[in-house]
C-alpha cells in the first residue's frame, strides 16, 4: 500500500522534538524538586525567578547524583559534561520557581 507525500508529512501521533521545558516553585513547604525528563539531555540550563539561591545535582539513573553547584537567585547556570535523565534542585534560600530547559 502506497501513500502520498500529504500523507506521509502529517503527523498522526505526539512527537518527542527532544527539546523540554520544566518548572516548579520551591519555598519554605517544597524545598527539594526532582525533575525527570523525558529523554536524556545533552544540554540542561536552569534559572531561578524571585529571590530563590538552591543547589543542583544531576543524574542519569536517578538514584546517584553528581556535579553538585550552588546557584544565585537569577543566574542561569548550564550543564554539558554528561548526558543526564534526572535533575535535583534543593532550595538554599528564598522562594520562587526554577525553571529547566533541556536538549
Amino acid at each position: 500500500m502506497a501513500i502520498s507525500k500529504q500523507q506521509a508529512r502529517s503527523v498522526k501521533h505526539a512527537v518527542l522534538a527532544g527539546e523540554e521545558q520544566l518548572s516548579t516553585t520551591l519555598d519554605a513547604t517544597t524545598t527539594v524538586h526532582t525533575f525527570e525528563l523525558t529523554g536524556p539531555a545533552q544540554k540542561v540550563t536552569v534559572q531561578s525567578s524571585g529571590d530563590l539561591a538552591y543547589t543542583v545535582e544531576y543524574s542519569c539513573n536517578g538514584s546517584t547524583f553528581f556535579g553538585s553547584t550552588a546557584v544565585t537567585a537569577g543566574t542561569p547556570l548550564s550543564y554539558s559534561t554528561h548526558i543526564v535523565s534526572v535533575v535535583k534542585v534543593t532550595r538554599t534560600a528564598g522562594s520562587g520557581k526554577v525553571s529547566l530547559l533541556g536538549v
